[in-house]
């Protein structure tokens, strides 16, 4: 079974999440793909991300019409515990993690970002013009050895942060 897992703070989910879901799964022939949203980003302030619990239940209400995208709840603060507790829990599927290029950005800031990109496939989705400058992030000289994907798609311009701010 090919999955695709799609973690991330849903502050809050919105169709772009959706659309990705769509896109992920038509271009890298996934049968599922699970939400995992992350209960703390050690990356972002606590006081900027709205209560999980509420977050969860907006997960689960947008999906509810899409029976191939779960929603996951999980107490793993580091995406690399996560992947490591997946692999060995469901060790014939196949995970790819699904990533805007945005975040490539930032995945050397991740716990043991070297060890995460080696135990899952990881596949960057055009989000921005970022997507032509991945080669410039600290993480690319790692990353390209890597199981990788890069899918230059019809870009979504939509985001928690300019729905929070009502910019949308």
């Amino acid at each position: 079974m090919n999955i695709g897992i799609l973690g991330g703070s849903f502050n809050p989910p919105h169709l772009g999440h959706i659309n990705l879901c769509h896109i992920a799964k038509k271009t890298l022939e996934l049968n599922q793909i699970w939400w995992f949203p992350a209960r703390i980003n050690p990356l972002k302030k606590a006081s900027h991300t709205n209560n999980y619990d509420n977050r969860l239940k907006l997960c689960n209400s947008i999906t509810s019409k899409y029976p191939f995208i779960k929603v996951f709840c999980y107490n793993y603060i580091y995406a690399l515990n996560l992947i490591i507790y997946l692999n060995n829990r469901y060790p014939n599927y196949k995970f790819t993690w699904i990533i805007g290029d945005d975040i490539v950005s930032q995945i050397h800031k991740w716990h043991q970002y070297q060890k995460f990109l080696k135990n899952i496939s990881i596949a960057i989705f055009s989000r921005s013009d970022k997507i032509n400058f991945l080669q410039k992030y600290p993480c690319w000289n790692f990353l390209k050895n890597c199981d990788h994907v890069i899918i230059r798609n019809r870009k979504f311009v939509m985001s928690s942060t300019q729905i929070r701010n009502n910019n949308v």
